[in-house]
């Protein structure tokens, strides 16, 4: 690396670094805006993903529902696999599959009565030449309200493979030779069009209202907000999470280095002193620190190694009455092929190591 490429990478982290002490916890979210402005809800951070062993119309499966900001947004029934005839398997029994077929139909017939005709259709014959080397799909019907959604999909993902060398343990339908079979069954949408059917557009307590059994999936997400930054890595953002209007806690996570913007040694120079300018900002606004390991050197250390690794270069902690604050930067990777991936972090609220 050239000098001058390398003074600014250098000094570039403590140009972009001087944001922490405009960072008070209590600001409103439109405080937060004035410093971030592309900052929006974090959804990820406030979805709930619920799975459960499940039925429908007697055939069995697993279901799964997605809670997104407090209502079901998504609905999910894929049902256990069934053998059936194929192009290779032409004489098989048929009795699972054309089971899941009369299944699929009967539902078709019953959500046809509830929305109306749907907007798309399409049924292949599953012995025919066409089906076994072209579509994976038998049978596909959608209805479309608003902007929500609901399919009906019969499908043969390709043959069981139970002869294959290490294959898991099937059901016993799977065990019988022949292509499988499944069904399944989705819903996408926070309107009320589907509420009855599968759950759409209910909210948090109705759905644990519906179903008590499943309702310690159900989490209590704070109303948390995410902004990219990428001043220093395309691969860092800021995170922020709100009591009522009032920032609780925020963090910062930048990644770089193998598969990243840049390469290990690039990426150390940026990283480790971002992390070392973050450290400046925050003794100066809390003055020394509880805890500090410092590994951190002007130019990459590390060596290529066969084994995985995993270093801290960098730490530091700080309490502020029933807060913390850290500042750490390390590195994990391996092998002889692989460059080394960063990691910097910065989070300011509950405790979230052991004391």
């Amino acid at each position: 690396m050239n000098k001058l490429k390398f003074l600014l990478l250098f000094l570039l982290p403590l140009a972009a670094s001087a944001q922490l002490d405009k960072i008070k916890q209590g600001m409103t979210r439109e405080e937060m805006k004035q410093i971030f402005p592309a900052m929006q809800p974090d959804i990820s951070a406030m979805s709930s993903w619920i799975y459960t062993n499940d039925s429908l119309q007697g055939i069995k499966g697993t279901t799964e529902y997605v809670i997104r900001q407090d209502t079901v947004l998504r609905y999910a029934f894929s049902s256990k696999s069934f053998a059936g005839p194929c192009k290779e398997y032409p004489n098989v029994d048929q009795s699972g599959s054309l089971r899941l077929m009369k299944t699929a139909f009967e539902l078709s017939g019953r959500y046809t009565t509830l929305f109306g005709k749907p907007i798309f259709a399409i049924a292949y014959p599953y012995l025919s030449k066409d089906t076994a080397v072209s579509h994976d799909t038998i049978y596909f019907a959608r209805w479309k309200k608003g902007n929500d959604e609901l399919k009906i999909i019969l499908s043969h993902p390709g043959k069981n493979k139970h002869y294959e060398m290490n294959a898991p343990l099937l059901n016993k339908e799977e065990l019988e030779p022949g292509c499988k079979y499944t069904l399944e069954v989705t819903s996408l949408g926070t309107g009320t069009t589907f509420k009855q059917t599968c759950g759409n557009g209910m909210t948090g307590q109705e759905f644990k209202n519906a179903h008590p059994n499943l309702s310690n999936q159900v989490e209590n997400h704070p109303d948390s907000w995410i902004a990219e930054d990428t001043v220093t890595s395309h691969s860092g953002n800021w995170r922020f999470t709100f009591e009522g209007d009032a920032l609780d806690s925020y963090s910062l996570d930048i990644y770089d280095g193998a598969g990243y913007t840049h390469k290990s040694d690039s990426a150390y120079v940026i990283l480790s002193r971002k992390a070392i300018a973050l450290y400046g900002e925050a003794k100066k606004l809390y003055g020394k620190t509880d805890t500090l390991i410092n590994k951190v050197f002007t130019k990459y250390p590390g060596k290529h190694s066969n084994i995985y690794h995993h270093t801290v270069h960098f730490a530091a902690e700080w309490k502020i009455k029933d807060k913390k604050l850290y500042v750490i930067f390390d590195e994990s990777a391996g092998g002889k092929q692989f460059d080394a991936i960063f990691h910097l972090m910065l989070y300011y609220g509950r405790p979230i190591m052991e004391e």
